[in-house]
């Protein structure tokens, strides 16, 4: 009886019956391709996980309009008085105090 076909089986047959420059090759390029597929497939993901969600929130690093950089500025929350910046105001200096002496 005949064994069942296995891609893992054929692959590595070719592999091994391949020169040495080959395999160098194979050996060199096929983790950079590997990892490659992978992000692609994960960012894929994550954007169908965002689009799921209906998030409003830009992806990190995405380029935003301006009617859209507004209403993101729109929708965020008003500092309150307790996390504003204490100290003078910008238009405010110090006065120097006047030296009298003649």
């Amino acid at each position: 009886m005949d064994q069942p076909y296995s891609i893992v089986a054929d692959l590595l047959s070719k592999f091994q019956s391949a020169s040495e420059p080959i395999q160098a090759l194979w050996l060199l390029v096929m983790p950079p391709t590997l990892l490659g597929m992978t992000w692609l497939v994960m960012r894929g993901l994550r954007d169908i996980v965002l689009t799921l969600r209906h998030t409003e929130q830009p992806a990190p690093g995405a380029v935003m309009d301006a009617m859209t950089r507004e209403r993101h500025r729109a929708a965020l929350p008003a500092p309150s008085p307790l996390s504003l910046p204490r100290g003078p105001a910008p238009a405010q200096e110090r006065q120097e105090p006047a030296q009298g002496r003649a």
